[in-house]
């Protein structure tokens, strides 16, 4: 066995846009939150020998069947990398196209047999990432010999507009930069102070990496988002970053700005998965296409759709938890918010289907992202609840699952990318409940890949 110098793990929760989808495009707020249990955890260990970068994303379908991994001699890979200049790893930023190019030959060139293009969406970005936050790898007689990775997911389904891949470039550049901290403690020890946070199983003991340290995971983790997504908003990887929810805005200039929300009370939501891919170029050139044929009608719903979204953000700011008037509430938002988008022709059958079944139990659903498929969220309680809240609950989602559809109950906010004190056991070598439910599909490339390209906020 390869002896290890030192590991690190790192993890970051998905999002969940709560309100103001198609409208923020034009210039109205969304409010976003983090889905703290629902995670992608990342284990990286540096050993003294072995000369290889070692990938197993355990959770991610091959396109040549099994799971995606990666593993190939750190000399070829270094040879291949040489003409890339060095990263500041100080000053993160989207790689050029020559960059990525190059990336992609390297890949190429260090494995046995060229990895499939749907699995190279995942490992050029990861590539990526090595190559800046931990060039000692590709260093001759460095002391790192070798990197073992190991990427799980907890319960994300992916593809469904939760902002999977955000939290995998996040978890990714945060256990990366933990690693790096490690080995070079003296070149930057103002990046390791961290607040320890003591979490429900099985997250466990953990550490808040400081302001620096999440600047600088959140920077690297938009740069490999661009490598997927080409200039997508950024909101998915600051909510996934930063934790607990965030107010988007985009002004005329189209310049998003985040600004978090300080009070956000607990709010238990399902999420249900509709297994429907989502047509998300589709749908925001369907919205741009309606807004230019009815322009006055059109900017009424997203001036109303934002109404919705300042009343939610007002309503959390004045509570310190949501009473059973307060979620009713909500519920009504969500629901008013569900059938404007509805208007703007973005809702699907069984987007329809999971809000007619819902609602029967008296529990308000409305679509999450850029609809036509993907996921739809329902309010189901505060930090208390009624027995017959529960009940209905238990029979909405028995009546969804009956349907194919996955649902999933979690609570809206918490904690953003956290450094684990030791490796998770829950996700590192163990099976989670997505992966014997159904196999989770990280797709990264594909019509996902390229429909992303058009997004600004939910993809």
């Amino acid at each position: 066995m390869r002896e290890r110098l030192t590991e690190a793990a790192a993890s970051a929760p998905g999002k969940l846009i709560l309100f103001g989808e198609h409208s923020v495009v034009y210039g109205h707020p969304a409010v976003a939150a983090a889905i703290s249990d629902m995670r992608i955890t990342v284990h990286a260990a540096a050993t003294r020998g072995g000369g290889h970068l070692n990938a197993t994303l355990a959770d991610l379908r091959s396109a040549s069947g099994g799971h995606v991994s990666f593993c190939a001699p750190l000399a070829a890979l270094r040879e291949a990398l040489a003409p890339l200049p060095p990263f500041d790893f100080r000053a993160p930023a989207p790689p050029p196209a020559a960059v990525v190019a190059c990336l992609e030959r390297a890949l190429a060139a260090g494995s046995r047999a060229p990895p499939p293009p749907d699995d190279m969406a995942a490992l050029v970005p990861l590539l990526f990432l090595c190559a800046a936050l931990l060039p000692a790898l590709f260093t001759p007689q460095s002391q790192v010999g070798g990197l073992e990775l190991t990427v799980r997911s907890k319960d994300l389904p992916v593809g469904a507009g939760l902002g999977s891949s955000a939290a995998f470039s996040v978890a990714l550049a945060g256990a990366l930069l933990r690693l790096r901290l490690k080995l070079h403690a003296e070149e930057a020890a103002e990046l390791a102070h961290s607040s320890s946070v003591v979490l429900g199983a099985p997250l466990g003991a953990c550490e808040v990496p400081c302001a620096a340290a999440k600047q600088l995971i959140n920077g690297w983790a938009y740069a490999a988002e661009c490598i997927l997504h080409g200039t997508p908003s950024g909101l998915d990887n600051a909510v996934s970053c930063e934790g607990f929810a965030m107010r988007l805005c985009k002004s005329a200039g189209n310049v998003s700005t985040f600004e978090r929300v300080r009070q956000l009370p607990q709010l238990r939501v399902l999420l249900t998965n509709t297994k429907v891919p989502r047509r998300t170029r589709e749908k925001v050139a369907a919205v741009k296409k309606l807004h230019e044929k009815h322009p006055h009608a059109t900017s009424r719903i997203f001036e109303s759709i934002g109404a919705v979204t300042e009343e939610f953000l007002a309503l959390a700011s004045r509570s310190a938890s949501f009473d059973a008037e307060a979620l009713e509430r909500i519920g009504s938002l969500v629901t008013i918010n569900h059938h404007l988008l509805c208007a703007l022709g973005v809702g699907a059958p069984e987007l329809e289907q999971v809000r007619a079944l819902t609602e029967r139990e008296g529990l308000p659903t409305k679509l999450t992202g850029a609809g036509g498929g993907g996921c739809a969220f329902t309010i189901i309680g505060g930090e208390t609840d009624s027995e017959g809240r529960a009940m209905s609950v238990t029979r909405a989602k028995e009546q969804l699952e009956c349907c194919g559809f996955e649902c999933f109950e979690t609570v809206v906010g918490g904690e953003g990318v956290l450094w684990h004190t030791s490796v998770p056991s829950a996700f590192i070598g163990t099976e989670s409940r997505a992966q014997r439910r159904w196999p989770l599909l990280l797709t990264l490339a594909g019509g996902v890949y390229l429909a992303a390209l058009l997004v600004r906020v939910s993809r």
